[in-house]
């Protein structure tokens, strides 16, 4: 009797262990699916959904897959060149699936200007970038100009800045967060077509924070979501000289921090 118990014991936990044992392929966008592999191909992965393993079998590219992580533990990575690489329960080496990105933020003409840049994978959850930003297409831009309640005529100018960006997900996607430093120059023009017209001319740093979530959309396209929040110093003021009368000088070299935001709407393409 006690080896008819044990024997029925040993096949019900068998039978359990089995039920519960999957396979999860993990694509390079982030996205896990449990499954039971049946073959792998030099240039397919076919499997069965593991809630429907009497269901069709299914096949994947294997170049949009990153890793398999077998019911027994082990992993295996799917190399550039498609061929897999056993790593048993070691960690994967990182691979950089999208590894540079264009985009623009168009919600900038809204705010202090729009902004074109690109960015790099650093690393498998980290990016590091480089933008420019025209402040003269803002709007805010023209209200942040002004002199005495007298707002800008005209700017001109360029902001030209770095970012890095830390993702919550291992291919720089979802919840993420960071920071930027941005150098921005230019002049504003006031009382433009006027006997009495100037020009101011300055420059700033900008260091701020931003966070937000990156959405991978098809075809290699992703659209963030987020804001930025920091500073803005100024580095120097050119002081402006009456145009009519040179003894007339307005001393604007005075230093001064103000706080600097935007919201982000970001849209890009992974190269």
């Amino acid at each position: 009797m006690k080896t008819f118990i044990a024997i029925t014991v040993f096949a019900i936990s068998t039978a359990v262990t089995t039920a519960f044992a999957q396979d999860v392929i993990v694509l390079k966008n982030g996205d896990e699916i449990k499954s039971k592999v049946v073959e792998i191909t030099p240039t397919e992965i076919k499997y069965k959904k593991f809630d429907n393993l009497e269901g069709p079998t299914i096949v994947i590219l294997k170049s949009d897959v990153f890793m398999i992580k077998y019911a027994n533990g082990t992993k295996e990575v799917m190399t550039a060149s498609n061929e897999s690489a056993s790593v048993g329960s070691e960690n994967p080496e990182p691979v950089n699936p999208g590894a540079t990105g264009l985009y623009i933020m168009p919600l900038g003409f809204l705010q202090f200007g729009p902004v074109l840049g690109a960015e790099d994978a650093a690393a498998q959850n980290l990016s590091v970038g480089a933008h420019i930003r025209i402040p003269s297409l803002g709007l805010l831009t023209y209200a942040a100009f002004s002199s005495d309640g007298q707002a800008a005529d005209k700017i001109s100018g360029l902001g030209i800045g770095a970012d890095v960006k830390y993702y919550s997900a291992s291919v720089r996607k979802g919840f993420y967060f960071g920071g930027l430093l941005e150098y921005m120059f230019g002049s504003a023009t006031y009382s433009q077509g006027y006997t009495d017209e100037w020009k101011n001319s300055s420059s700033f740093l900008v260091i701020a924070c931003d966070g937000g979530y990156k959405f991978d959309l098809s075809k290699g396209f992703f659209l963030n979501v987020g804001a930025t929040l920091g500073a803005a110093t100024t580095l120097s003021v050119t002081p402006t000289v009456h145009p009519n009368d040179s003894s007339i000088m307005w001393n604007n070299n005075s230093s001064s921090t103000t706080a600097f935001g935007m919201l982000d709407l970001t849209f890009g393409v992974n190269l």
